[in-house]
């Protein structure tokens, strides 16, 4: 069972970087793309399929949320500040579009590690 636990946590780690770079490329062609890390770290934890946890899936569900966000700080940061400091204080400034991929990508994050129980 934990070496289940494990390939979730590996499958995650590798899905929010691929989706964290996968974002950037995308930024570069033009196109908007920050639910990626979230969504993908969701995807990546299914490398651990069938784990019995509810715990793992709801820690995927914020660091999720939390990816989407760091990714928007880092390809599309505020022009006045640029530290993650500002970034914090100005959320509620930011687009409703990025904060409803922060929901989706918690929620895709989330709900593939919890449905494979």
């Amino acid at each position: 069972m934990r070496m289940k636990k494990l390939l979730a946590i590996i499958g995650a780690a590798i899905g929010v970087t691929l989706g964290f770079f996968g974002t950037g490329w995308l930024a570069r062609q033009g196109l908007y793309s920050v639910l990626l890390p979230g969504a993908l770290l969701g995807f990546g934890a299914l490398l651990g399929k069938g784990h019995r946890s509810i715990v793992l899936p709801i820690v995927f569900g914020l660091l999720g949320v939390v990816a989407v966000y760091l990714t928007e700080w880092h390809y599309f940061p505020f022009v006045k500040d640029k530290s993650l400091f500002y970034f914090i204080g100005e959320l509620a400034t930011l687009k409703p579009l990025t904060h409803v991929m922060a929901a989706l990508g918690g929620a895709i994050s989330f709900w593939f590690p919890f449905r494979s129980r």
